[in-house]
């Protein structure tokens, strides 16, 4: 890490976030280059989001958690044999939204978030806020399903990775450098 920038001004807004599967985020702000950072990472027992999706056939079926600032968190497939999902590793002190996407046929999804009593809406503005630990038992409303042709559910158009870099590749080929 650099410890300053190009005007010689000291750097010490560096962000330390570890994000792993199962476990809560661990994040610390405003350290500097040189600066121990301790990350102990501890699975709490009451870090999930839990439930079921009830009253709808679907041969495919996910559930995406966005944070209170709308970015996506967490993703979880549905079990397509009960209905059930579980996500884990969430913060207690954070609140979140869920937007459900299922798939009812070769090409028909349905999306909605999870409204009052756990009945889907169209509009995020609709969607409430979730704690941790919570136990839903999501319905689809029936009478504002419609049917779209989406293979983007979540209108997802960056993606970041802990692990891995990208890049726009223009008119490259594999040996060029």
């Amino acid at each position: 890490l650099m410890k300053y920038d190009q005007q010689g001004s000291l750097l010490n807004d560096y962000v330390v976030l570890v994000n792993t599967d199962g476990y809560p985020e661990f994040m610390r702000n405003n350290k500097k280059a040189g600066d121990f950072v301790e990350v102990i990472l501890k699975k709490e027992k009451n870090d999930t989001i839990e439930g079921k999706i009830e009253t709808l056939n679907f041969t495919h079926a996910s559930v995406y958690l966005f944070y209170e600032n709308g970015k996506f968190a967490k993703f979880s497939k549905v079990n397509m044999g009960n209905g059930n999902f579980t996500i884990s590793g969430l913060n207690q002190n954070t609140r979140y939204k869920l937007y459900f996407a299922a798939r009812i046929s070769a090409n028909k999804y349905v999306y909605q978030w999870s409204g009052i009593n756990n009945i889907g809406v169209n509009s995020k503005n609709q969607a409430i806020f979730y704690g941790v630990p919570a136990n839903i038992y999501f319905q689809f409303d029936q009478t504002l399903i419609t049917f779209k042709n989406d293979s983007n559910p979540a209108g997802i158009n960056e993606i970041y990775s802990t692990t891995q870099s990208f890049r726009m590749l223009r008119n490259k080929r594999a040996d060029d450098n």
